[in-house]
């Protein structure tokens, strides 16, 4: 078993599996296995009930540190063709918890169970703030500890054995990783290139222009430099997710489709709002 740590982004908009589409939410939430202390359904209630928590903190605490990146992410994977029950996987997952410092059961948390790819895996994201607001998980020392976590775990729990060569073990972390960072990449670009955006909806609706969706892409926990012609027109975009580098067309997406893409959404909001105001 492998497994990767970073924080930051948010327990709403981290949810990058949350959608309008009826028929993808439904096998979406087949996919989300556990959750904590979490009552809402949707993205934006979600973020919600995470912030109540984290603001609650903020403001109450004893120390002047203001809790930022508040969410912690980590992805466990098994080996080629290795499976475990939706029980298993939530008692490694509370189990890797104890071992690098915390009780997750303390926490808010997300469980989801991915059977998508040759390596089951599973995303968990979980609110650094305890429910009581005793305290945080702090996030840092992840990364050294993880890999001998994972070793011991593996072994308590029946799995293969990483191979033996550190050289190995490292590309088979790498190969692993970047797989799934590849493919969130390419649901969020999905989501939000097909009108299913979520946008402020009180007056007036964002702008679908390059600045908002750099800052959309942030909240996800993405990472975007960009290049421009004269015009102003997209013409290079890379991304970097969880410490994995892509180009644009790396993930399916080149830069000038994504500002066709924008131009086009742009278009039909300003059609809506134009039509609105008329009637």
């Amino acid at each position: 078993m492998i497994g990767k740590c970073s924080s930051g982004g948010g327990m709403g908009v981290g949810d990058e599996y949350y959608s309008k589409d009826k028929k993808k939410r439904e096998t979406i939430l087949r996919m989300l296995i556990f959750k904590n202390a979490i009552l809402a359904e949707s993205s934006v209630e979600i973020e919600k009930e995470a912030m109540g928590i984290v603001n609650y903190y903020n403001e109450n605490k004893v120390t002047t540190h203001q809790v930022k990146n508040y969410v912690l992410r980590f992805m466990l994977s098994l080996q080629d063709k290795e499976k475990l029950s939706e029980e298993r996987w939530l008692s490694l997952v509370k189990d890797f918890g104890i071992e690098q410092g915390f009780d997750i059961d303390e926490h808010q948390y997300l469980v989801y169970l991915h059977n998508d790819t040759n390596f089951q895996h599973v995303h968990v994201m979980v609110n650094r703030v305890r429910l009581d607001s005793s305290g945080i998980i702090k996030d840092s020392n992840f990364g050294w500890k993880t890999e001998n976590i994972c070793k011991n775990l593996g072994i308590k729990y029946g799995l293969k054995e990483n191979p033996t060569r550190k050289q190995t073990a490292r590309d088979d972390v790498r190969n692993v990783g970047r797989t799934i960072a590849n493919q969130h990449l390419r649901d969020v670009l999905t989501e939000l290139l097909s009108q299913r955006w979520v946008l402020d909806t009180k007056e007036k609706k964002a702008r679908y222009d390059t600045v908002n969706f750099i800052n959309t892409l942030a909240s996800h926990a993405i990472e975007s430099k960009v290049q421009f012609d004269s015009s102003k027109n997209l013409v290079g975009i890379s991304f970097n997710y969880q410490g994995e580098n892509f180009t644009g067309q790396n993930v399916g997406f080149k830069a000038r489709e994504i500002q066709k893409a924008l131009n086009f959404l742009e278009s039909q909001r300003s059609f809506t709002s134009i039509n609105k105001e008329l009637s």
